[in-house]
């Protein structure tokens, strides 16, 4: 199935991969957490989709040079995300 995630189910999906952890998540954790819902994606294909767009555009995604591929995922609930 071809299939494009809304804004709600990416800051769901999102949250969900960064709340358990107290550090910066990757674009392949993020990657890994998509798998365990069976949607197989690489991170090459999240930062050249709709996807990766769609997550800079909420603010989801930033660059960080310690990261895989430079990027990091931001919880978009948490307190000291939002300045």
């Amino acid at each position: 199935w071809i299939f494009d995630l809304g804004p709600v189910s990416i800051l769901a999906v999102s949250y969900c991969c960064t709340e358990p952890y107290s550090y910066s998540r990757t674009i392949s954790d993020f990657c890994n957490h998509l798998n365990q819902y069976g949607i197989k994606i690489s991170s090459d294909d999240v930062l050249k989709s709709q996807l990766g767009r769609n997550m800079r555009t909420l603010g989801l995604i930033t660059d960080s040079p310690d990261s895989e591929g430079g990027m990091t995922i931001k919880n978009p609930f948490s307190v000291s995300n939002n300045y």
